[in-house]
């Protein structure tokens, strides 16, 4: 009986030291590849082209509300006047 188990013992101990080597060298494969991906992304990253700066124009500003120059339509001092039309009720004729 003492033999039986230790020849178990021995195929235990062969089959955990393959199990291990093998789980080794896939941890090694691993490794290597992870080290190659990082070499490519920090290759990438360094040909990466950084956006240009963005200039200003340097012609006037124009305004498409009033046509005037020096603002834009959003700032337009002649934004809030607007052309109102009225109806005379005696007559059904318009005036502004």
């Amino acid at each position: 009986m003492a033999g039986l188990e230790s020849r178990l013992g021995r195929m235990m101990d062969d089959k955990l030291s393959d199990f291990a080597s093998r789980i080794e060298g896939k941890v090694s494969s691993l490794s290597l590849r992870v080290e190659k991906m990082e070499d490519r992304i920090d290759k990438l990253e360094k040909s990466r082209r950084s956006p240009s700066p963005k200039t200003r124009s340097t012609s006037p500003l124009t305004c498409y509300g009033c046509g005037s120059s020096g603002h834009f339509s959003s700032q337009c001092p002649e934004r809030g006047v607007k052309s109102v039309r009225f109806e005379d009720p005696k007559n059904g004729m318009g005036s502004e």
